[in-house]
């Protein structure tokens, strides 16, 4: 929902025919609410559920299954929203129930809580069906600086990495970048 960002996006799909950019929050309700801003880093600007008074302003929220007509077929979803990925899922259970699409999400070690098996989001999500996996990185070189630093010398050096989707049973409290949802009927499909 943010302005700045919204604009980025649009300009970064202009030629992609299939894409409506839409400039609102998602969630579970229909209103207004208060967006923190983070002038200094876009990416983590993310919705305010205390009393902050500086650097905020209102953007519209709706729910996902409010934004996409029923009778479009979604494949996939990606959320990264900044802590309110449960949020997101609740306000599109009906498009997650009737169309089991691909979900891409993040979840942060602060949104493990002492009530859930893992998170609400993760929990959620196993509830209606869907298996979670990661993508596991490994190096095959065992200097220390050269590891921390693969993304830039890799290009440079050789350094082989190799990735492997691998199934989380249980995910551990720590932060995720990328975790992805699969529905088992999808597998079921894939495996025909």
């Amino acid at each position: 929902p943010h302005q700045r960002i919204f604009e980025i996006l649009k300009f970064n799909t202009s030629k992609i025919k299939n894409i409506k950019c839409v400039n609102l929050a998602v969630g579970n309700k229909i209103g207004k609410i208060k967006f923190r801003d983070y002038n200094e880093n876009y990416g983590a600007s993310h919705i305010l559920e205390n009393n902050i008074k500086k650097n905020y302003f209102k953007v519209n929220i709706s729910k996902l299954s409010n934004l996409v007509k029923i009778s479009n077929s979604i494949s996939y979803i990606k959320i990264d929203t900044e802590g309110m990925e449960f949020e997101v899922l609740k306000g599109g259970k009906e498009l997650i129930k009737k169309f089991k699409p691909l979900i891409s999400i993040e979840q942060k070690k602060s949104e493990f809580k002492a009530n859930c098996t893992e998170t609400s989001s993760l929990d959620f999500l196993r509830h209606n069906g869907y298996r979670i996996y990661t993508i596991k990185e490994s190096l095959e070189t065992k200097n220390y600086f050269l590891k921390k630093l693969k993304i830039i010398y890799g290009f440079f050096t050789k350094i082989k990495i190799s990735r492997n989707i691998i199934e989380l049973k249980n995910v551990k409290k720590n932060d995720y970048n990328f975790l992805i949802a699969v529905h088992k009927d999808y597998l079921k499909k894939s495996l025909i």
